[in-house]
């Protein structure tokens, strides 16, 4: 679970960077052996207090760190049955909220506890109770940017159940279902998301192949919190195919925000991008989007020499989007490939946030990244090509990527160099402008470390928290700048 935060783009004013990184410092936890644990979360801090989630399959249980990573506790969990399933946990200023399911005869009951600052169980919320199916139901959960909604959802063969939660006023605001008999609810399903308020937005589509391409439309859904009534909008992207669409809401500026890269006819070979961005109370009832062509000069920045032979972005996706201050958005793209050095072999996916290597004969390459900035008209502003190179065997590739950490005045790309426990960690640095600077972070030689910047977490103006894991075990990790 990664803290939304918005990146502050000041038009008016330039900021010049530093020069190269000043000292770090850098607090490193004890080791603990997690050889036995199916998951783990990050759930970052609470008070003056860094939290740790892990679960052991029947036994969950919260560890409490000081700000030096020192252990100073840890609460075993106790929920009605013995045998629940996570759904989500939601740490607030002074108390932590965790959903769960569990089945008893006839019923599957979904309930919220809430702990106090020591874990301790303070109050249990039924949420609602549904009848148990033939196969088990799979509940996914997000939250609103500030942390106060929660919205628990489950996709079905024709249909989607969503239900919205209060964490303050700890009560359910709305469930609902929703009927799709046009669609193939886990082909079609792509993002949803839930507003400060309580609103949710629910994107799907259609025809997405080059033999149906002229038929490619998007669907938003959107559910006021305050009406029945739900509003349909109907987003034509004819003559072409999208390649990992995404959906955010602005909770600032009070707008959605659609984008994702695109491709005339091959997923593999994104040829440029499309985005919407409106007021939540002026959404088209029905529009047609265009993609952008990536230009020449962007496509041989990213090739060099053999750019004359390319004429688009290869095994490139959409990592995220952005959203500025101002409204409009950066998205965030990056060259990601997997392939097999040996046939018949299949993938054992990673549970949760944990891996434990069963993704054997894959070899993962995360190379470089391009930034696109785009202002809320949806004119161009600039674009910029970050170079890197990682390289990983039979890892699920968790080590590989990068995060980003957010200012109000620039946002830092931070990576491994290589992936590897005694290697360099490195770091691009934008300002509103695109103006950007490459440093050497830090070296993990000496500690023997090996991050994980997909799971890091951002936890105040100047301090990150990032998981290193070798050999078995975790170390929890806080880089202060």
């Amino acid at each position: 679970m990664n803290i939304n935060q918005k990146y502050t783009l000041l038009i008016v004013l330039y900021f010049s960077f530093l020069g190269m990184t000043q000292g770090q410092k850098v607090t490193i936890s004890n080791d603990v052996n997690i050889r036995t644990d199916y998951a783990y979360d990050l759930l970052g801090p609470m008070g003056d207090k860094i939290l740790l989630y892990r679960d052991k399959g029947f036994e969950h249980s919260i560890e409490f760190y000081n700000q030096n990573l020192e252990f100073i506790s840890d609460k075993i969990l106790r929920f009605e049955q013995k045998k629940v399933r996570i759904i989500g946990l939601l740490p607030q200023d002074s108390t932590i909220m965790i959903f769960y399911a569990f089945d008893k005869k006839k019923f599957t009951y979904v309930n919220a506890q809430e702990l106090d600052s020591r874990g301790n169980a303070i109050d249990t919320i039924a949420i609602f109770k549904e009848k148990k199916g033939f196969t088990r139901k799979r509940y996914k959960f997000t939250s609103s940017e500030d942390r106060k909604k929660a919205l628990i959802f489950s996709l079905e063969k024709d249909r989607i159940n969503l239900a919205v939660f209060d964490n303050s006023a700890k009560k359910l605001l709305w469930d609902d279902m929703i009927e799709y008999s046009d669609y193939k609810i886990r082909e079609s399903f792509k993002k949803t998301r839930i507003t400060n308020n309580g609103d949710v937005f629910l994107l799907m589509e259609t025809n997405n192949s080059r033999f149906s391409k002229d038929k490619h439309q998007l669907e938003l859904n959107y559910f006021p919190i305050n009406s029945d009534v739900v509003e349909s909008y109907f987003f034509r992207l004819k003559g072409f195919i999208s390649i990992d669409i995404n959906l955010k809401v602005d909770n600032k500026n009070n707008r959605v925000i659609i984008a994702g890269l695109s491709s005339e006819d091959n997923s593999e070979k994104a040829t440029g991008y499309f985005t919407y961005n409106a007021p939540i109370n002026s959404i088209d009832k029905s529009t047609k989007i265009k993609p952008v062509n990536f230009d020449d000069e962007l496509i041989k920045e990213v090739y060099g020499k053999s750019s004359k032979k390319k004429q688009s972005l290869k095994h490139f996706g959409l990592q995220n989007i952005l959203i500025r201050q101002d409204g409009g958005m950066i998205l965030q793209a990056e060259m990601n490939r997997e392939y097999s050095r040996r046939s018949g072999y299949g993938n054992q996916r990673r549970f949760g946030t944990n891996y434990y290597g069963n993704d054997s004969w894959i070899d993962y390459e995360n190379d470089d990244m391009v930034f696109i900035a785009v202002h809320p008209s949806g004119e161009e502003h600039w674009t910029k090509v970050l170079y890197k190179k990682q390289f990983s065997q039979d890892d699920g590739g968790v080590f590989s990527s990068f995060f980003t950490f957010i200012t109000p005045s620039r946002m830092r790309i931070i990576y491994n160099d290589q992936i590897k426990k005694n290697g360099t960690v490195s770091e691009y640095v934008l300002d509103p402008l695109g103006n950007l600077e490459r440093n050497a972070l830090l070296s993990t030689e000496d500690q023997q470390l090996l991050l994980r910047f997909q799971e890091a977490k951002q936890i105040s103006s100047n301090e990150l928290l990032v998981p290193s894991e070798k050999s078995g075990f975790l170390n929890l990790v806080k880089i202060s700048f």
